[in-house]
């Protein structure tokens, strides 16, 4: 069986730079033959990255010449041809850096080995505390935990998954010490009906429906999906049903209001799990919602939006472990277009969370005050400079200066080359500050530093990016020995890491039928090593073939670890998948999706296999 190191041998013995500077060179060498059969093409329409807009997680709005650091843009279709059941899952395949950790069939469930263990450019964690989750703008995490909850995020009613990568707590505040993955709503005021039935492998089912209408200046939305599947192993099962609601109020041009909801009840079993020496299921029973009233303005110059928004759970376990949490915020985000070549953007939030378990029987809440503002300033036409600062207050004691620095040049209308320095900082969460035995109440924040060069390049056929990134990472918290036990381990400010990287990726329209996308990333981790694979090549043919369209997705990746510290070292793996999708002259698509489908015997955690090969067929109905 063939792998990447036989075609290019040397990336099996070199060591991370030359596998760095070897991967550098085969994407230049890639751009050195698209770039002139490009320039030959001066009767094809040339897109411009000057005119592009670019709404940054619904924060402000730029072009992306302006933008200084690496981002990416998955749109809701995307994610319905890649995704089964939550947005996050088009992540693997359309960022570079990005690795999900996804370890059952139906959903990914909580706990340390679940809620989709997402790591960015290094960056993450187990659970992911990393990497801030965030729905139309707003933060969105558990309470307790402190990890997002990708469960009741599903796959319905999701316009686009926008993906800043690196460093970005200046504008988005805690939690972004790697990275922002930002969930955009659809519109409501629409008129649309839709409804799926799925089916597949392990008993696994799925049915929704759904129903959007335009009344006046008001529309609604109301949303249905109920999953099961009984898993692709013993004890795996996963049962989830998710109601959606949503109204909106067009007041003005200049005013909008709506009101969006979600509650999202599930039930597994979760072998990963080692605490179940009988047998008998390591079960979950686990209730969340989530709610959001935002005002959107346009007043000419100055726009921006202001939002309430809280999510809240009650979670139960196998080994008796009980607990209720919530998060509540207020938050206000405006930018006033002084000129065509300067802006500024300013906000400000207001974020309580916690919870209640029966550990201790207490709740604990803490809070968090932060104010930012970035200004954006153009000198000259083809020169873009920005700079930033924000200033967090926390409950503790902490209190967090987060700035930011970067520079963008576009010589040419496709092209942009640019840099940046950015800051995040991450807060402890309740049970690394006091639940459990290992809990320490003297944690304090976590931060990083983060630079990166790079250049993208847009061109009537396709576009390629390049980037190169460097992580500064300081007082990470982890489980490290107790000189004074009990407990032998303990939550400690103990780690500091330097993390080195690179990734590149090309989409490139191959015929009028057949688009081909492929990207590759390296990786130095330090010691943060867990679920951040040193390599991973990634690619993806799109063909559509009249009414029938078909989608290969590969992802190779080596050097995987399941533990920091180079521990738990997990096998390489190559996995395929595959859509193929008719649209009916009816407003009926018939769907057939399969997964690893050269069935590869792969585990990302240790003694528990990862799905081999299966398929899920279905049916949708879309009336717009």
């Amino acid at each position: 069986m063939k792998q990447i190191t036989d075609y290019f041998p040397a990336f099996a013995v070199a060591p991370p730079a030359f596998r760095l500077r070897r991967g550098l060179r085969l994407l230049l060498l890639l751009l050195v033959l698209v770039l002139p059969a490009q320039a030959q093409q001066d009767d094809i329409p040339f897109y411009s990255i000057k005119d592009s807009a670019v709404i940054v997680a619904g924060r402000y709005t730029t072009t992306l010449a302006r933008e200084t650091n690496s981002i990416a843009v998955i749109p809701g279709e995307e994610i319905t041809r890649l995704a089964d059941h939550s947005a996050l899952e088009a992540l693997q395949w359309e960022v570079p850096s990005a690795f999900l950790a996804e370890t059952r069939v139906g959903g990914f469930g909580v706990g340390t080995q679940g809620t989709g263990m997402i790591t960015l450019r290094g960056m993450g964690g187990k659970p992911n505390t990393g990497v801030a989750v965030m729905v139309d703008g707003h933060p969105d995490f558990m309470g307790i935990f402190g990890h997002p909850l990708p469960d009741v995020y599903g796959m319905d009613d999701v316009e686009r998954v926008d993906v800043l990568l690196g460093p970005a707590s200046t504008v988005f505040g805690g939690h972004a010490l790697g990275g922002v993955i930002n969930i955009v709503s659809a519109p409501v005021r629409r008129n649309t009906l839709r409804a799926s039935v799925e089916a597949g492998t392990w008993n696994t089912y799925s049915a929704s429906a759904g129903i959007s209408r335009a009344l006046g200046d008001h529309g609604f939305r109301l949303a249905l999906r109920h999953s099961s599947s009984d898993g692709h192993v013993p004890q795996s099962d996963f049962r989830s049903t998710r109601v959606q609601a949503a109204w909106e109020w067009h007041m003005s041009d200049a005013w909008q209001l709506s009101l969006r909801g979600r509650y999202a009840p599930s039930q597994y079993d979760d072998p990963t799990r080692t605490s179940d020496p009988a047998g008998l299921g390591t079960y979950a029973d686990i209730r969340r919602g989530m709610g959001q009233l935002r005002l959107e303005n346009d007043l000419g110059s100055i726009t921006g939006s202001t939002q309430a928004h809280f999510n809240t759970g009650h979670h139960e376990f196998f080994d008796g472990f009980v607990s209720d949490d919530r998060t509540v915020g207020v938050s206000t985000y405006q930018q006033w277009r002084a000129s065509s070549t300067f802006s500024i953007a300013a906000g400000g939030e207001f974020l309580q969370y916690g919870g209640e378990a029966n550990l201790d029987n207490v709740e604990h809440l803490m809070n968090t005050t932060g104010v930012y503002a970035l200004a954006m300033y153009s000198p000259a036409d083809i020169v873009h400079l920005r700079g930033g600062i924000r200033y967090q207050h926390h409950s503790l004691g902490f209190s967090s200066v987060a700035p930011t620095l970067g520079v963008s040049v576009t010589p040419l209308a496709g092209l942009r080359v640019y840099a940046s320095m950015q800051s995040g900082f991450r807060h402890p969460t309740l049970r690394e500050l006091y639940l459990f035995p290992p809990s320490n109440p003297d944690l304090t924040e976590e931060f990083s530093r983060g630079y990166e060069i790079g250049t993208e390049y847009v061109f009537a056929q396709g576009s390629v990016r390049i980037a190169a990134f460097r992580n500064d990472v300081r007082d990470m918290i982890a489980l490290v020995g107790n000189p004074s036990p009990p407990p032998p381990v303990r939550f400690r400010n103990a780690v500091d890491a330097d993390q080195l990287g690179a990734e590149a990726s090309l989409r490139y329209r191959l015929t009028s039928f057949l688009i081909g996308q492929a990207s590759w990333s390296t990786l130095d981790p330090d010691g943060r090593t867990a679920f951040s694979p040193a390599q991973q090549f990634k690619y993806m043919l799109h063909a559509l073939l009249g009414d029938v369209r078909v989608t290969l997705s590969g992802q190779y990746f080596e050097d995987l670890f399941a533990g920091d510290d180079s521990t738990l070292p997990m096998p390489d793996a190559h996995v395929l998948d595959m859509t193929v999708s008719w649209r009916s002259p009816w407003p009926v698509e018939l769907y057939l999706k399969g997964r690893n489908i050269l069935d590869r015997q792969y585990s990302i955690l240790p003694g528990y296999a990862a799905p081999g090969a299966h398929v899920l067929a279905g049916v949708r109905y879309a009336m717009d």
